[in-house]
């Protein structure tokens, strides 16, 4: 359980070069002293004397006044358990793990998976209740302006990973397909799941059938996105889409009527994705990238395959915000690789308005996937005092001489 306890907790520090600014989010934990060895050691040292000692009395009063410390501390454990859920309609909590059900799988490719969560019935919102529409339709809706995770148990090794939820997907049909996207009942959650060779917790859900019950814990805010962010570099490899989504809905919002209009406070706002994968399996359909020496926007869509269900789902959000979401692929084995030309043209092409002239407001690159990925780009995070923490700024990213930008390794 220990394993499971450490990847609950989560120290974030973000990067403007090499400076950090630190979010702790590790929960209070309830530590027990006991004094039993220092009152033995003052008994120890009061000086001898011949005088017979007194005769005990009985302990009886011990006896009771350890019972009522006892009862009085787990009474106090099982109050901070009991009120640690962060999203009471949801019925999770921070400690404490609860059976979600497995209500549809979505192959993506030979080792991808989108899983569709519920959760159990006596936790689904009641149609009568009189909270906000949003948070009724969705008990997850305050925290999808902040980048987020749960955490999932194995249980027969009692291993533990923490997995990012993909943002609800629109009610509408996709723009460039006809076919609907998938029903995403109030309260459900979905995960894009690789199964690692060698990931314990990984290969055990890639097993689970429909209606099986997953045991997950959280919510664990990772990263609370700032309002004032005006753009988004965001370089993902492989499943680090899964945070590069929820930053699109952190900033840009959830794409429904009245929300992120023409002409809005937003409507400047932009978040460009750079997703890179090892196999064009990952991407089915996605556009071929054009030859290194071209400029990464000017790759051109693949038309002899058909779009998996994730790539179609990026192209609806790029319908969705026009001129405000852009998704770039790279795949490792047809030799295209997000390089320095391709970073540095997002962040300039980013950072102009229509005009050409600087925009004002927040800026960030933002890094989601495996270690490896994070450290080739900004440099590797690093464990100090048993925490994570960003670390210093190194990589492509640093080489690059980008002034402006802050970065944020997820």
């Amino acid at each position: 359980m220990h394993r499971c306890a450490q990847l609950a907790r989560s120290t974030r520090r973000v990067c403007r070069g090499d400076v950090g600014y630190a979010q702790n989010t590790t929960p209070v934990a309830v530590i027990f002293r006991s004094c039993f060895s220092t009152a033995r050691a003052r008994h120890s040292s009061v000086p001898t004397s011949s005088t017979p000692p007194t005769p005990r009395k009985s302990s009886k009063t011990t006896t009771f006044l350890l019972t009522t410390l006892t009862l009085a501390a787990a009474g106090a454990t099982t109050y901070q358990l009991s009120s640690s859920s962060s999203t009471p309609s949801s019925g999770l909590h921070d400690r404490i793990f609860t059976p979600y059900t497995i209500t549809s799988k979505t192959p993506i490719s030979p080792t991808s998976t989108i899983f569709t969560l519920s959760p159990p019935p006596s936790t689904s919102p009641p149609p009568s209740s009189t909270s906000d529409t949003q948070t009724k339709t969705d008990p997850f809706a305050p925290l999808w302006p902040s980048i987020w995770s749960l955490t999932f148990r194995q249980p027969q090794l009692q291993v533990a990973r923490s997995y990012t939820p993909l943002p609800p997907p629109p009610s509408t049909t996709s723009p460039t397909t006809t076919s609907p996207l998938p029903t995403h009942p109030p309260g459900a959650l979905r995960f894009l799941i690789r199964r690692e060779h060698g990931g314990e917790v990984s290969t055990y859900l890639s097993h689970l059938p429909v209606g099986s019950t997953i045991d997950i814990r959280g919510p664990v805010v990772e990263y609370a996105i700032p309002p004032d962010v005006s753009d988004v570099v965001f370089l993902a490899g492989g499943t680090g889409i899964a945070p590069a989504l929820q930053v699109v809905r952190a900033i840009l919002g959830s794409g429904a009527e009245g929300e992120g209009v023409e002409g809005d406070k937003d409507n400047n706002k932009m978040v460009k994705i750079l997703w890179a994968n090892r196999q064009r399996s990952e991407c089915a359909g996605a556009p071929v990238p054009a030859p290194s020496w071209w400029r990464i926007w000017s790759s051109t869509p693949s038309e002899s395959e058909q779009a998996s269900p994730l790539v179609e789902e990026l192209r609806g959000v790029e319908a969705r915000y026009p001129g405000r979401v852009e998704v770039k692929y790279f795949i490792d084995a047809e030799g295209s690789f997000i390089d320095r030309r391709g970073i540095l043209d997002a962040v300039k092409s980013s950072a102009k308005e229509g005009r050409g002239e600087e925009k004002g407001g927040r800026k960030l690159i933002m890094v989601a996937g495996p270690d490896g990925f994070v450290k080739h780009y900004v440099g590797p995070r690093v464990w100090e005092g048993g925490e994570e923490k960003q670390g210093p700024l190194g990589g492509v990213v640093k080489g690059l001489g980008v002034r402006g930008w802050e970065v944020v390794k997820l």
